[in-house]
């Protein structure tokens, strides 16, 4: 990014937002560099164990900054209450029941969740 906005001397603005529309995180002032952000407003987003449907712990850091909890940190990004957001795949309801589990959209795509609610 600060290469691109050297180039073209532009502000660049990086954020998450699931192709589908359904899961969106909007970068805040003073988040950690590697965030995706937060949850827009009125999304409520979790990241899930995708076998179990469990909440992930919160992710913990060394003070170098080594996540130091992996294994219970990262799992599936997914939008509770977000389903009305999701119009579905055209003609692939395998694809519509796999990304629509137990009420939640499943992004498919890994996170976690710091102390601060950054994802």
């Amino acid at each position: 990014m600060r290469a691109f906005r050297r180039r073209f001397g532009i502000t660049c603005v990086a954020g998450y937002g699931s192709t589908e529309n359904a899961v969106v995180f909007v970068p805040i002032p003073g988040m950690p560099a590697d965030a995706l952000g937060q949850a827009q407003e009125g999304i409520d987003a979790a990241v899930a164990d995708p076998e179990t449907g469990a909440i992930c712990a919160v992710a913990t850091f060394d003070d170098p900054g080594r996540m130091m909890n992996a294994e219970a940190a990262i799992g599936e990004i997914v939008g509770r209450k977000v389903l009305g957001r999701f119009e579905g795949y055209y003609n692939n309801p395998e694809a519509n029941a796999q990304r629509s589990r137990n009420g939640w959209f499943w992004t498919g795509d890994l996170g976690y969740v710091d102390e601060d609610g950054f994802f």
